[in-house]
């Protein structure tokens, strides 16, 4: 398994539009991508956001990192959103309940 962990600033007050934009576009698009396994978003009431997304290979993990970069070009340009970081890499720890989850959308 390979992840991707991206993390970005944005206005507290443009959040809730932004996620909710995340979940209907990228969420949704990324899940039909090959090899997909999870995405996952946690932010902070400050406007920080970080990303996880998980595939089963190294090219599905970077893919999803373009993917990413690309729907904030193009569908974000509107709201002040500012790449904080990023990493790719193999996933080396893992520990999953054995209940799925559900999907939570923003």
């Amino acid at each position: 398994m390979h992840c991707s962990v991206r993390q970005y600033r944005t206005r507290p007050d443009e959040l809730d539009e932004i996620l909710r934009l995340v979940d209907r576009e990228l969420a949704e698009g990324l899940s039909h991508e090959s090899g997909f396994v999870e995405y996952q978003v946690i932010a902070s009431a400050n406007g920080e956001v970080c990303t996880v997304t998980v595939f089963e290979d190294e090219d599905g993990a970077r893919r999803s990192s373009e993917l990413a970069a690309q729907f904030t070009r193009e569908t974000l340009t509107g709201f002040e959103v500012a790449p904080a970081g990023a990493l790719t890499g193999q996933l080396r720890i893992s520990r999953v309940r054995t209940e799925p989850l559900g999907p939570i959308s923003a």
